[in-house]
């Protein structure tokens, strides 16, 4: 039961923090028999604080992939910065052959990076009270992608290089802690592409971002300034494509991956030769972060937060005609079947049931959901919950009564409504793996994604109704009744209730991997049976975010603050766990933004 601590050794390079289960003699020799130990198992009280630029000297090992290297001295920074080359990597071959040059994918570019971390921790009896991680840098991300034959899905990421710095040795009293520094860089591709596509941008940002834990809850930490600085796109067909460079740092706890920190700079164009205009290039930047639990403490949950900071400008767009059409370009040669990642699908069990035909359900079908008091926020009493500080207090809301659609505005909704000239045409008619996903029979009934938040706005107003407040949404897909995790009840997600990313034996996948059709699922309806108000797609409600709003919102028909970070995100999507999918949790993107991983919505109407 008792812990052993070290500092860095030849034996144990990055310390050791491991509790001894066992301890036996084995032919005059004593062996000690231990387990993975958490810091506050060995510390009973103590407070470190780490503020260390890092710099390529302090790297102890690296692992380099063919076509990049480390340049010093030499960049647009400081000569102190991680400055990387990127010079033709390959990324995809279709045959397999590097002298046939007409079946690959390459990118080249740059990455620079002035990493310095900010770690804190305090621990008083024996309890983790506070932990911060952030890093803060100046970087600049320099990609170009060359896709140059047609691809009808494609998804590739490459580790470039992996450094291992110098540990990190500061103590809380006697007690050593040793941190130990992992940056590791990767290039990718994700898209599809009718023929050929070959496209650049220069991304340069100032960030903080990072998570912290105080008073029992987790937070994101984020502070930003962005510019982009995009190269004319060569398009010669229909397609999507995102090419982008990723960094990633790993904290190490005495050898254990603790904590890590994302940064990802991307390049995305998007070309439909029937849409006007015909091709769009956009530049984004996103940043995540985790905290790994299992060597901190054994009585706070793992966290992530996937959306640290997430931006998507759209930087240029045609001003001309596209090429001609498919039917005059020759054919071009394809991967074979076996170089074609699958798109994911359900296995048998987890099919749910084949839903009635579309002639005997209405879509825009409403909900009566009658007056009266619910309990809004996530209920930390609940054993089965993990609650964010931005879904707390738990307090009591009263609602006036109002009606909400059952299913989640359809293409054909949505579309009706853009051939009476009350909304606005959609940027993509694409889905994630659809392509065209909008404006066919094929998915007349399945729900409208690529929509912004003045989008759904403007649709619900021609329709008779309005976006639904935040209270609204959180009621009708909760109950009155309870304070349930899930639309369902408190029982565990699975794919015969929703359309979401779940864990099997085999890591993470998608019960789709896209959307499904509306009303799917009739056994993850709401109390009120609502549904698809867990997964499918993020649905957009009227609010403005405000972190702190739940302690000052009224308790009568709250309608969120005058302004805000964004506005109101809810529901979760069919790319997300069954965290993010709990009806308490809130989310937020900018209103101008739209997501075609899924970015949907439903209308209510006041009584």
């Amino acid at each position: 039961g008792e812990v052993i601590v070290s500092a860095p050794s030849a034996a144990a390079p990055d310390g050791l923090l491991r509790k001894v289960e066992q301890v036996n003699t084995v032919n005059g020799q004593v062996v000690v028999e231990t387990s993975l130990a958490t810091l506050d198992e060995a510390i009973d009280q103590g407070e470190i604080s780490v503020n260390l630029p890092l710099s390529p000297s302090s790297i102890r090992s690296s692992i380099y992939s063919q076509g990049v290297y480390l340049v010093q001295g030499v960049n647009s920074i400081q000569s102190a910065t991680f400055y990387f080359k990127i010079d033709d990597v390959l990324l995809y071959d279709g045959d397999g052959n590097t002298g046939t040059t007409n079946d690959q994918v390459r990118a080249s570019g740059s990455i620079e990076i002035e990493p310095t971390i900010n770690f804190d921790l305090r621990i008083r009896n024996s309890t983790l009270e506070k932990l911060l991680f952030t890093l803060s840098t100046r970087e600049k991300i320099e990609i170009e992608t060359e896709a140059r034959f047609g691809f009808a899905e494609l998804k590739r990421e490459k580790e470039l290089a992996r450094f291992s710095l110098n540990p990190i040795v500061t103590s809380m009293g006697p007690v050593p802690v040793v941190l130990s520094p992992v940056l590791i860089l990767f290039v990718g591709i994700d898209g599809n592409v009718n023929l050929s596509v070959s496209m650049g941008l220069t991304q340069e940002a100032t960030l903080t971002g990072g998570i912290q834990y105080i008073d029992g809850r987790w937070a994101p930490v984020s502070q930003y300034s962005n510019q982009f600085q995009p190269e004319p796109p060569a398009v010669s067909a229909g397609g999507e494509l995102k090419g982008y460079a990723r960094a990633r740092l790993q904290m190490l706890l005495y050898g254990i991956v603790g904590s890590y920190l994302q940064l990802d700079g991307y390049a995305k164009i998007e070309s439909d030769l029937f849409a006007t205009p015909w091709w769009q290039l956009f530049g984004g930047l996103e940043v995540s972060a985790g905290i790994n639990m299992e060597v901190f403490s054994h009585n706070i949950a793992s966290y992530e937060a996937p959306g640290v900071i997430g931006i998507k400008a759209l930087l240029a767009q045609a001003e001309s005609t596209p090429p001609p059409t498919a039917t005059s370009i020759p054919p071009t040669p394809t991967p074979t079947a076996t170089s074609i990642p699958p798109t994911p699908t359900p296995t048998a069990a987890s099919i749910p049931p084949t839903p009635p035909p579309s002639s005997v359900f209405n879509p825009a079908e409403k909900v009566l959901i009658p007056a009266g008091s619910f309990q809004m926020g996530c209920d930390s009493s609940n054993p089965a919950e993990s609650c964010n500080s931005n879904a707390r207090p738990l307090h009591t809301v009263t609602l006036s009564a109002y009606s909400i659609d059952k299913y989640e505005v359809t293409n054909a909704r949505y579309k009706a409504c853009v051939d009476a000239g009350g909304c606005t045409a959609l940027r993509s008619v694409n889905s994630s793996t659809r392509r065209p996903y909008y404006g066919t029979s094929t998915y007349a009934d399945y729900p409208v994604v690529n929509v912004d938040w003045f989008q759904a706005s403007a649709f619900c107003a021609w329709a008779g109704g309005r976006l639904p407040t935040e209270a609204e949404w959180e009621k009708a897909a909760r109950g009155s009744s309870d304070t349930r995790k899930y639309p369902w009840g408190d029982s565990a997600p699975d794919c015969t209730k929703l359309n979401y990313e779940h864990y099997n034996a085999f890591g993470f996948e998608y019960c789709v991997g896209d959307t499904s059709r509306v009303g799917f699922y009739p056994s993850g309806a709401s109390p009120y049976g609502v549904m698809d108000m867990a997964g499918n797609v993020y649905e957009w409600v009227n609010d403005w975010y405000g972190r702190d709003y739940y302690s000052v919102s009224p308790s009568v028909n709250p309608q969120g603050p005058a302004t805000g970070e964004g506005r109101v995100l809810r529901g979760g999507s069919w790319m997300h766990d069954d965290y993010i999918v709990r009806s308490a949790l809130r989310n937020a993107g900018s209103p101008i933004y739209w997501y075609i991983d899924g970015s949907g919505f439903r209308c209510v109407r006041s009584q």
